[in-house]
């Protein structure tokens, strides 16, 4: 359900029928055999320890910072920074860009090669407006019938285009006071009459079968140059857990062998159990 939300239905009929049943086959198969990891105190929380984990580790966050690729060689990769009037450059063995295409070219500028510029530039996005919100219209009128997710279908005499989008409200509890009812409502074609509403926008990329075949393009010349791509555009239905791995991939690629993430493969993957 998920994966059709906001989007008109012609938007999704573009959907590859490969991933599709994918996407579909694999929770069913996995079912009971992989973890189950629930976040609890809300996203702001889950950000808070996820941050600490990496801080941790050595990671350097640079909130609200420019960067861009000054140069490009066999040996590594000069980045420039800039943050508050400040101007820096720094020098890397390897760079993944985990940003969408568009944002990814950006910081390549002039030292994106041909291939890269193609594919990157080939890659349709939409830009998509979710509205937060706590006006209850958007939920069920009855308090007792509210889910995480909550989708307003069409009346039985009301007849239905392709245009009509899969208009979704999502409910949470305030990441401020963990009681406040807050809504997300997810109609990306429609302008909607909603109080108090505040608007905020994401791209999104399209997935269509051309897509596909970009991001097989990709793939293979990934780690050329020094320069690794990751983000949930390069996998399925650009899901958050498609990010995650496409960043395991580019890492397990830079460690060439030394070290690997585990990422299942759903080639591997058959349909009992195995002993």
């Amino acid at each position: 359900m998920f994966v059709f939300v906001g989007q008109p239905a012609n938007y999704y009929l573009d959907y590859p029928i490969r991933q599709l049943v994918k996407y579909s086959y694999l929770p069913v198969v996995l079912a009971g055999r992989e973890p189950v990891c629930r976040v609890k105190h809300g996203s702001a929380s889950y950000m808070v320890r996820f941050v600490e984990a990496l801080a941790a580790k050595g990671v350097r966050f640079l909130p609200a910072t420019h960067a861009n690729v000054v140069q490009r060689d066999p040996a590594g990769v000069t980045m420039a920074f800039s943050e508050a009037g400040r101007r820096w450059e720094e020098r890397f063995e390897q760079v993944i860009l985990s940003a969408q295409p568009h944002g990814a070219l950006s910081v390549l500028g002039e030292h994106a090669t041909k291939v890269e510029r193609e594919i990157l530039e080939a890659i349709p996005f939409t830009n998509d407006t979710v509205i937060i919100h706590r006006d209850e219209r958007f939920m069920p009128a009855r308090r007792e019938q509210w889910r995480h997710a909550n989708m307003i279908v069409a009346d039985e005499d009301e007849k239905v285009d392709r245009d009509r989008p899969f208009l979704v409200t999502k409910w949470t509890k305030s990441n401020v006071d963990r009681e406040t009812d807050v809504f997300a409502t997810y109609a990306y074609n429609r302008r909607l009459d909603i109080r108090g509403g505040v608007p905020v926008t994401f791209s999104h990329v399209k997935v269509t079968p051309e897509v596909v075949r970009l991001r097989r393009r990709l793939r293979a010349v990934q780690g050329q140059g020094r320069v690794w791509f990751a983000g949930s555009w390069l996998r399925n239905f650009t899901l958050h857990e498609d990010g995650l791995v496409s960043g395991f991939e580019a890492a397990n690629g830079i460690m060439a062998g030394l070290q690997e993430y585990p990422v299942i493969k759903p080639h591997n993957i058959s349909a009992t159990k195995k002993k």
